[in-house]
């Protein structure tokens, strides 16, 4: 129980401190929020989410799931520096790989991911 506190913790902390999370306005969230592997490329039991500058991934299943994302390809994303010094071990296991634009998330995890140099 402690070890989950300590982890939604940390995503409570992002949430507060990126103004992604904070957009105002209905027009602002459909400009800047994707589901990018929707629909036929969707993993079952995982959701994919853009957010700005930020990439989230929610893997709720029993396995680690590796999510590409074509069209990041080349970009520079790291784990969010709140989960990369916080209390989760697991969530630290996530990777991020530029050449393919593919994300890996541990199983039943939640790893939020942001564009290397925010």
């Amino acid at each position: 129980i402690t070890g989950a506190s300590a982890a939604y913790q940390d995503l409570l902390k992002i949430r507060t401190t990126e103004k992604a999370f904070s957009l105002a306005t209905t027009g602002q969230v459909q400009e800047h929020l994707s589901f990018p592997l929707s629909g036929k490329d969707e993993t079952p039991g995982v959701i994919t989410m853009r957010l700005g500058d930020l990439v989230v991934v929610f893997n709720a299943t029993p396995q680690q799931q590796e999510q590409k994302i074509p069209a990041l390809a080349g970009e520079h994303y790291r784990l969010h520096p709140v989960q990369a010094a916080g209390a989760d071990e697991t969530v630290k296991t996530s990777a991020y790989t530029a050449g393919t634009g593919t994300f890996t998330v541990p199983a039943r995890t939640v790893a939020v991911f942001t564009r290397a140099g925010n």
